[in-house]
């Protein structure tokens, strides 16, 4: 093969090597710029502004809860923030110990896994939460299972393999750290344990099926929480 063709099938295989990095590593990417954008720090910023604040229910957690907010009526509070870790939740919790919820319903670890981070320790930084929260309120705690990606974004099933994995310690631990443990993955979860590409719009985040179907789960095990969104009852049983 002559030496010129050689080059090109170098740099080709170069370059297909950059792109796949890329694309693997894409939602990880997606977390860290967002968690750098002004958006981010503006809605850290709102939320801190909440301390003291009384409600029947607080949720807690990343984008995913985030998305909870457009179905949830008034008198709770939604701390969803884009991008969100455990890891940064821990370095948050005084402004959530601050309020004084009845219920406090947390969901976190998906972005720490896309950063590459380990169920065992993402599961101890979570733990340590449920400490806290315990600590500094009188909230009955909620601990909710880790929604996995889907199929497409896991890729080789590293992701949902970890999410399984992170799911089963936190299970096992909810009780032992004061929480009450719920596994909304099952509702929303194909058979290979990845998210249902019907209820999920880019792979990551739910749809509004996706998050009927979540509410259903919590409701089936809190009742009282059917007044905190406007689905239709109906549907949520």
């Amino acid at each position: 093969m002559p030496a010129k063709s050689r080059k090109w099938l170098l740099l080709c295989a170069i370059l297909a090597t950059i792109w796949l990095a890329w694309y693997l590593d894409f939602p990880a990417a997606q977390v860290r710029e967002h968690l750098k954008s002004e958006r981010h720090r503006q809605l850290v910023e709102k939320y801190q502004s909440l301390k003291g604040h009384r409600c029947q229910a607080l949720f807690a957690g990343d984008s995913m809860t985030a998305g909870l907010r457009a179905y949830m009526t008034e008198g709770n509070v939604n701390l969803g923030l884009g991008g969100e870790t455990a890891a940064g939740m821990v370095r948050r919790l005084d402004f959530i110990c601050d309020m004084a919820p009845d219920r406090i319903f947390l969901m976190a670890g998906i972005n720490d896994l896309l950063h590459g981070d380990g169920s065992e320790r993402v599961a101890n930084r979570i733990f340590s939460v449920l400490d806290r929260l315990t600590e500094c309120n009188e909230a009955r705690v909620y601990l909710q299972s880790v929604i996995p990606v889907s199929a497409a974004v896991s890729g080789s099933g590293s992701v949902n393999e970890r999410v399984m994995v992170l799911n089963e310690v936190l299970r096992k631990g909810a009780r032992v750290h004061g929480a009450v443990f719920i596994d909304v993955t099952t509702a929303l979860a194909d058979s290979s344990g990845a998210l249902r590409d019907a209820l999920t719009s880019d792979g990551l985040h739910l749809s509004k099926a996706g998050y009927e179907q979540w509410v259903s789960r919590l409701v089936s095990v809190v009742p009282e929480l059917e007044a905190a969104f406007t689905f239709d009852s109906k549907k949520l049983h």
